[in-house]
C-alpha cells in the first residue's frame, strides 16, 4: 500500500498556559487550532514551564477497519531541551503509538495513512507505547536531546475489526514531552528496535520464533546498561520471553509477555549490564487457530509481528536509533 496524504489533516498541539521549559524562552504558537479534548483520554498536561503537551485526533476508525497514521509535525518549543519523562494515554482500541525524530527531515506538517515502514535512514525512534496509560521518567541522569523544532513523527495503529474493538469508533492519543535542566543530564538514552521477519506460522498449530540481539551487528560496540524493554506481536502470540545468550546456551530469563494487546513495559529497577558483544535471545510463540498459514505483516487481523522495543545507555553519540530490521535470525 503505497502513502497517500490525507485529506482530512487534524492534529493539535495543546498547551499548559507558558507551558515550556525554564530558559527556552516563549513556546512556538500551535501549527493548528487545538482541539477539544476526548472524553476517553485524560492525561492532564505538565505545568507551565516543564514541558509540552501533544495530541493527535480524534480521528475515524471505522468498523471493520484497521488505521495506521503517521503524524509529521514540529516539537513546539524554541531552543533545544533535554526529553527526561515521556506520558502517552489513548482509549481503547489504538494497538500502538511509535514516536520518531528526525536531524535531517524538514517535513510540512501533514498526515499520511499507511502500513508501509518508516524510512528508518531518517526517522530515529524513541518512544513505543503499546499500553493504554504509559508513563516513563528516565532514571536519574539519562535523557535525550530534541532541538528546537524538532522533526517528528508520530505514528498510531488502530484496529476496529476482530481482534479488536475501538469503542465510539474514534482514535486519538495525548502525549506528554517532560524535560529537564540540560546541567542535569550526564547519559543520552539509546533506544533499539529489533525486529523477526521469519515468521511462517503453519495453519493449526503451535511454533516458536527466536532471534538474536547482537548490537555489535549495528555498530554498537560498547558495554550498556538496560534500562527498559517491552514485546510485539498480535493476537496469536501467547509468549514473548528475553533471555541471556552466550551463542549457545540460553540463560536467565529478563522479560516475559503473554499479553498482545496491553504488553508489559518493564522498566529495570536496577539497569541490566550487557557487556561489548554479549548477546540476548527473545522467543516468539504462537497459536495458529485458522486454517491459513500467518506470515510477517503490519495488520493485525491477517499477518504478525515479533519485534522488541529496547532502551538502554549510553546512547550512540550520533543520537541514532539501532535498528535491526533485516530480518536475519
Amino acid at each position: 500500500m503505497g502513502n497517500r496524504r490525507s485529506s482530512l489533516f487534524i492534529f493539535a498541539l495543546a498547551f499548559a498556559a507558558g507551558c515550556q521549559p525554564a530558559g527556552t524562552g516563549p513556546a512556538a504558537p500551535p501549527v493548528a487550532p487545538p482541539l477539544a479534548a476526548a472524553a476517553d483520554v485524560a492525561l492532564a498536561p505538565p505545568p507551565p514551564g516543564e514541558g509540552v503537551q501533544l495530541s493527535v485526533g480524534p480521528f475515524d476508525v471505522a468498523p471493520g477497519t484497521e488505521v495506521q497514521r503517521n503524524f509529521f509535525m514540529k516539537l513546539p518549543v524554541d531552543q533545544d531541551v533535554m526529553l527526561s519523562r515521556v506520558q502517552v494515554a489513548y482509549p481503547t482500541g489504538s494497538h500502538h503509538c511509535n514516536i520518531f525524530k528526525s536531524d535531517t527531515k524538514n517535513a510540512d506538517d501533514h498526515v499520511e495513512d499507511s502500513f508501509e515502514a518508516i524510512d528508518y535512514e531518517a526517522y530515529q525512534m524513541f518512544t513505543a507505547a503499546q499500553t493504554g496509560n504509559l508513563d516513563w521518567k528516565y532514571p536519574e541522569g539519562v535523557g535525550l536531546k530534541l532541538a528546537k523544532r524538532q522533526q517528528l513523527l508520530i505514528q498510531t495503529h488502530w484496529v476496529n475489526a476482530a481482534t479488536q474493538k475501538t469503542p465510539g469508533g474514534k482514535g486519538v492519543v495525548k502525549i506528554n514531552f517532560w524535560f529537564a535542566k540540560p546541567e542535569t543530564i550526564k547519559t543520552p538514552l539509546g533506544m533499539a528496535f529489533i525486529i523477526n521477519k521469519n515468521l511462517d506460522i503453519p495453519p493449526r498449530t503451535e511454533s516458536a520464533a527466536k532471534k538474536i540481539v547482537d548490537l555489535t551487528r549495528q555498530g554498537y560496540k560498547q558495554d550498556a546498561k538496560i534500562l527498559a524493554m517491552t514485546g510485539h506481536f498480535h493476537s496469536r502470540g501467547k509468549t514473548f520471553d528475553i533471555n541471556r545468550f552466550d551463542g549457545d546456551k540460553i540463560g536467565d530469563l529478563i522479560y516475559r509477555s503473554d499479553n498482545w494487546d496491553e504488553p508489559p513495559f518493564k522498566a529495570f529497577d536496577t539497569p541490566i549490564d550487557l557487556k561489548a558483544g554479549q548477546k540476548l535471545l527473545y522467543t516468539t510463540t504462537f497459536v495458529n487457530s485458522s486454517d491459513l498459514v500467518i506470515k510477517f505483516g503490519p495488520k493485525v487481523e491477517t499477518q504478525e509481528h515479533s519485534n522488541l522495543f529496547m532502551y538502554f545507555t549510553p546512547g550512540p553519540a550520533d543520537g541514532k536509533a539501532i535498528y535491526d530490521t533485516a530480518g536475519l535470525p
